[in-house]
């Protein structure tokens, strides 16, 4: 049971209404429980899915993206993040359930996702703190400096959706994210 209001897209009014109605035109129909529960807030909702737009026209591929957001969920033990964000990397092709996983266990599959994964643990760890050392992983995996604030800004954003999540405990309506073993 939601721990906060959850709007429906055909009752919610005003800007939140007209902010669920875009997601789910851009979704094929499907509006996820957490946007319905970030519509609590429009002017949340419209800063989240600006920043996460405008970051989707980033130079950093969806895979990397992906791994990132799904390490975020598993830092922050958010299961619904987890959930929605394996079926989604899944479905679209961008990773394959062993990705997600590794992700998850904040393991890359080669040197740029693993430089990544890394970097991201580390922001996450300090605070933004991070060594020159993993900076310099970074580069030598050829990100770029609007690359590294790309990588911060989606660690940021899946944070977000992964503390809303955790304080609403809105229902699933995906399948379980598959175990780490």
């Amino acid at each position: 049971m939601a721990r906060m209001n959850v709007l429906e897209v055909e009752t919610a009014k005003g800007w939140a209404g007209r902010l669920l109605r875009k997601v789910g035109e851009a979704r094929g129909g499907t509006v996820p429980n957490m946007f319905k529960v970030m519509g609590n807030s429009p002017w949340v909702l419209e800063g989240y899915l600006a920043l996460s737009g405008n970051l989707g026209q980033g130079t950093l591929e969806p895979k990397i993206v992906k791994m990132v957001t799904l390490a975020s969920a598993e830092l922050n033990g958010c299961g619904y993040c987890i959930a929605a964000n394996t079926a989604m990397a899944v479905k679209s092709g961008v990773l394959t359930e062993k990705q997600t996983i590794s992700a998850r266990k904040l393991e890359g599959d080669d040197e740029r996702s693993a430089a990544a994964l890394a970097f991201a643990k580390e922001a996450w760890d300090t605070k933004g703190q991070v060594a020159d050392e993993t900076l310099k992983r970074l580069r030598d995996a050829e990100y770029t400096d609007e690359q590294i604030i790309e990588l911060l800004a989606v660690l940021m954003t899946a944070t977000l959706t992964n503390y809303i999540s955790n304080v609403a405990q809105q229902d699933k309506e995906f399948p379980e994210g598959p175990p780490l073993t």
